[in-house]
């Protein structure tokens, strides 16, 4: 049930609104949390399962090199639950705002242009091309490590679903107030009524599911980015394209820009 508002634009009017708005956000908080318990159930429990099936053979096996091998697979099973846990963990603090409290002026140019050297190696190897440009000065207020994070996440994404060598974009600008980059690729993309559920926690699409991660990229860089009030969306790369790749666009608020709210 929400707050009948009367029309009158008076202060119990704005306090209903902000009362409606506060119940929206935890029934929205509610909703995802039973999702997300159905979605680690069903993730944790592959490489759980293969985990078990490795162990068993390990123990079957007599030859010594055998059992080690069994065993080192066992442990990289184990090294994936544990990334899909703390992956959780960083999305729920994110989530949560804590972050905030760390924040400092942050030269985004310098932070691009060092991910762009250390990809750009990674890329040529996996058959793909990262091309960047990135005027000097970019500033804005924000968290550092998280950053680094979101803007890894979406160029690893690029690689990883580009279903071929790739040349993957990264352009940013500044404006009056705000900051702007923009990621493209010229893979598959995804279709417009596929985007939301990319945005969800664990919502990887079904082609997706036979490669590595729990789908946490594009949800996790999305909190991120609403940590930083900037705004997030995914897009066509190239409009009416066979390949249409993804562009996954953020504007920031400059550091002399007032913040929302």
């Amino acid at each position: 049930r929400r707050i009948p508002l009367a029309g009158s634009g008076d202060e119990f009017d704005r306090l209903a609104e902000t009362v409606n708005a506060m119940l929206d956000r935890m029934q929205h908080l509610m909703e995802n949390l039973a999702a997300v318990g159905n979605e680690i159930a069903h993730d944790l429990r592959s490489p759980l399962a293969r985990l078990r099936e490795t162990l068993e053979l390990a123990l079957r096996d007599s030859e010594p090199s055998a059992a080690g091998a069994a065993i080192a697979e066992a442990i990289a099973q184990v090294d994936g639950a544990l990334a899909l846990c703390g992956a959780v963990l960083r999305l729920a603090q994110i989530e949560t705002g804590a972050r905030r409290a760390s924040f400092s002026n942050i030269d985004l140019s310098e932070l691009l242009d060092r991910l762009v050297e250390t990809y750009e190696t990674v890329a040529e190897e996996a058959g793909h091309r990262l091309i960047a440009q990135v005027p000097p000065c970019l500033a804005i207020r924000g968290d550092a490590q998280l950053l680094n994070q979101m803007f890894a996440n979406l160029i690893e994404n690029a690689m990883t679903h580009a279903d071929g060598p790739a040349r993957i974009g990264l352009v940013a600008r500044a404006e009056a107030t705000r900051v702007t980059v923009r990621l493209t690729d010229d893979g598959p993309g995804i279709a417009p009524d596929h985007r939301g559920a990319a945005l969800r926690r664990f919502g990887r699409l079904d082609p997706a599911r036979h490669r590595p991660g729990y789908g946490l990229g594009l949800p996790l860089s999305a909190a991120i980015a609403e940590l930083h009030d900037a705004v997030f969306t995914l897009d066509d790369a190239t409009q009416g394209a066979n390949r249409p790749g993804l562009a996954v666009t953020l504007v920031f608020p400059a550091s002399n820009a007032p913040r929302p709210g």
